[in-house]
């Protein structure tokens, strides 16, 4: 009789290997609605609702999902927006706009403005927030201890408005540390 729970133990756990692959499999193949390029950037053309309103003369949004006090994430990101923000020479075509990912809304215009002074710090609704995330599948968890950093998303999203008056999802710059050259060509065009 040993031998029997033997086999049926060891095709159980063959089962659990082949089901975790195709698990695995399916997944690698959910992502493949965007483009994902050596440059650390996945290109798109989806049309995306802005849940604020941009200045009429505005070509090019970038967007940041963040949080004042964030120090591991944030700041180094934001600090390097900045930096490729002073290479646009455009920037009067260009918006940077910091969506806090917290309920608690207070300084955001003032983080925002302490990387550049021309940052602009938003905080939206809780349901405004999560919309604008899930259309660009942007995350967020809570923190494991109270107190403790909120893990999210660390991309930077470019968007382009169309003939219409619309903007659509033209580039998701993702991962600190962001390729600055690319990102400053990307937004001369």
């Amino acid at each position: 009789m040993e031998p029997s729970f033997n086999i049926k133990k060891n095709y159980i756990g063959y089962f659990i290997l082949l089901l975790m692959f195709v698990l695995v499999v399916m997944l690698s193949f959910s992502f493949t609605f965007f483009d994902v390029n050596k440059n650390k950037r996945i290109d798109s053309r989806q049309k995306i609702s802005l849940p604020f309103s941009t200045n009429k003369h505005i070509k090019v949004v970038l967007l940041y999902f963040g949080y004042v006090g964030c120090t591991k994430i944030c700041v180094p990101s934001l600090t390097e927006i900045s930096e490729i923000y002073n290479k646009v020479n455009n920037t009067d075509k260009v918006e940077f706009y910091f969506i806090n990912i917290s309920e608690d809304g207070s300084g955001v215009k003032e983080f925002a403005n302490s990387f550049q002074k021309n940052f602009i710090g938003l905080q939206l609704s809780k349901e405004e927030t999560e919309k604008l995330m899930n259309s660009l599948k942007a995350y967020k968890s809570d923190p494991l201890i109270k107190g403790g950093e909120t893990y999210h998303t660390a991309n930077l999203y470019m968007l382009l408005k169309t003939n219409d008056n619309e903007y659509i999802l033209n580039n998701i710059y993702y991962t600190h540390t962001f390729n600055k050259k690319l990102i400053v060509t990307d937004i001369k065009k």
